[in-house]
């Protein structure tokens, strides 16, 4: 089984009232080598089954047969809850099977039973197993990145420049930690420097990390076994979970997020300002090293527009689709493309619904839905068709899609809220008027106080930015009717996301939280330029 990508292998879980209650085995990293430990966890029963870890990490007990270093792992259990134990079956030394009675950690379980509206929370902080370490003989300062870094997510598309520039940093020795393992790796050529640092198995992590990054989805907030933890944390949604709140509290060194707007409702939240830091993202090396020549519409097709990202009510495909719908039709030398690779059913439902309408009326425009997951060449290709992005999304912890639309110089069109405002401005895209509005569909529940799960309760309304389709319409009128003033803006566009989000200038900031962060003299000095390579 394979919950959040954390719990892996043939863990049993036993439904209670209280979640699922299981015996998880976990194989230590390099600190311990192939020794095995095991820790009581209860799994809430509803997506996205938040652990909560009830128990320290302890050993099934030794046999005449298996010594000490001998591999251990519990492959069945079976509750006794009214005296506290439970019957385990475990093998051991790869080979042998064995039965013990251990004990339940009741106390923990109790105090979960007793809370008068249970919520997710962490009932004690518990280090893993870990030997104490020594000091880097290299003078560099281990960092280890866990998080999507092979796929084409956008953790991994945030992840992979960042590593880039870790990687080629003297003063830095990198490790990375992909549970992912995609079947298709995303362009092996530009990154394989970066894949090479990704670990392979336990025996490949380096031993004495001082400080590991965390970015990936849903959030991992266990302890590290030595050395700083950094959560990596972009959120949609303005305020955070309770629940969240008090993990990064107690487990997270810092919290990095790309955005000043991310960090203020993180704020708002309770989360503690001074663990706060904004470490944007930059914009792609390679668009920005392209000459400098100003995109024109190409009469020979029709104007595209085109949507880049989820069927998710988030995205606000729905409003983009019925805004196109209402403004446009066969006269105007228009089309939308649709690019996704993901979504939720209802909205594909909604989706699919407007496009046959929209298929069966002669006096529609052109729709085009591809789903499809895409290559760094393919993606540049489609880029290079596009007139103008709508990046209609009622809410994100970034933007990346507008950053990497920008420096190809294509115009944008968004709208007027969240972290996207802090690099735009109607200099350099066209923005339209979207208000502030509680969040009352999915992932949101209707009293927009959860989000994802029952059990993620915030203190405050989750937000979004809302709007009308006919002011998305009437922005996307003003795009098609002047095409060369939003090429001309697409182009102010590029030189201003080259030069502000710049990946030297993120790279400092970067450089400036390793410094803070670390036990070593590491220089926030400007690191040594990083060789790309852009060629396909």
């Amino acid at each position: 089984m394979a919950l959040n990508g954390q719990l892996r292998g043939s863990t049993v879980l036993t439904l209670t009232a209280l979640g699922y209650l299981g015996l998880v085995h976990r194989k230590q990293q390099l600190e311990l080598g192939r020794v095995y430990t095991h820790k009581w966890v209860l799994l809430d029963s509803t997506f996205p089954h938040v652990p909560i870890w009830l128990s320290a990490p302890f050993r099934l007990p030794l046999t005449e047969r298996a010594v000490a270093e001998d591999v251990q792992f519990a492959a069945g259990v079976l509750l006794h809850l009214q005296r506290g134990t439970a019957t385990v079956s475990y093998g051991v030394a790869d080979c042998f099977s064995w039965f013990a009675e251990v004990q339940l950690p009741m106390t923990e379980i109790r105090t979960a039973a007793q809370e008068a509206s249970y919520r997710p929370q962490l009932l004690r902080p518990v280090p893993p197993i870990v030997h104490t370490g020594s000091p880097s003989t290299t003078g560099r300062v281990r960092v280890r990145w866990e998080g999507p870094m092979m796929d084409s997510s956008g953790f991994a598309m945030a992840s992979r420049p960042f590593a880039v520039r870790l990687e080629a940093d003297p003063r830095v020795e990198l490790q990375v930690i992909d549970n992912e393992q995609p079947t298709d790796v995303y362009d092996s050529n530009t990154y394989r420097n970066v894949y090479r640092r990704i670990a392979r198995s336990n025996t490949q992590l380096l031993p004495d990390v001082h400080l590991t990054v965390r970015i990936g989805w849903p959030p991992n907030f266990q302890s590290v076994p030595m050395g700083k933890l950094v959560m990596y944390l972009p959120w949609e949604f303005e305020v955070i979970p309770d629940v969240w709140v008090e993990a990064l509290n107690a487990v997270a060194e810092e919290v990095w997020v790309p955005a000043r707007f991310v960090a203020d409702g993180m704020i708002r939240s309770g989360v503690r300002a001074e663990k706060l830091h904004v470490v944007g993202h930059g914009a792609p090396d390679g668009a920005c090293a392209q000459p400098l020549v100003q995109r024109i519409w190409n009469r020979k097709r029709p104007f595209r527009f085109l949507f880049h990202g989820g069927l998710l009510w988030r995205k606000g495909v729905d409003l983009l689709l019925m805004a196109y719908l209402r403004e446009f039709s066969v006269r105007d030398e228009v089309e939308l493309l649709i690019h996704t690779q993901y979504g939720d059913a209802p909205v594909r439902s909604l989706v699919e619904g407007l496009l046959k309408r929209a298929h069966a009326d002669p006096m529609a425009p052109t729709v085009i839905l591809r789903e499809e997951a895409l290559s760094m060449e393919q993606l540049e290709e489609l880029f290079a068709q596009t007139d103008a992005l709508v990046h209609s999304s009622r809410s994100e912890g970034f933007g990346l899609g507008i950053v990497e639309a920008m420096a190809r110089g294509i115009p944008v069109i968004l709208p007027a809220y969240g972290p996207p405002t802090e690099f735009v401005d109607n200099s350099t895209g066209f923005l339209f008027q979207a208000n502030a509005t509680a969040c009352t569909k999915h992932p949101c529940d209707m009293s927009a106080t959860s989000v994802f799960s029952a059990r993620w309760t915030t203190s405050s309304p989750l937000m979004w930015g809302d709007y009308k389709p006919t002011a998305l319409a009437r922005t996307m009128r003003d795009v098609f009717s002047d095409p060369a003033a939003a090429a001309a803006r697409g182009m102010e566009a590029r030189r201003s996301v080259c030069s502000r989000l710049a990946w030297d200038r993120v790279h400092s900031s970067l450089q400036e939280r390793l410094a803070a962060l670390s036990h070593y003299s590491y220089s926030a000095t400007r690191a040594p330029a990083v060789d790309i390579d852009t060629r396909r």
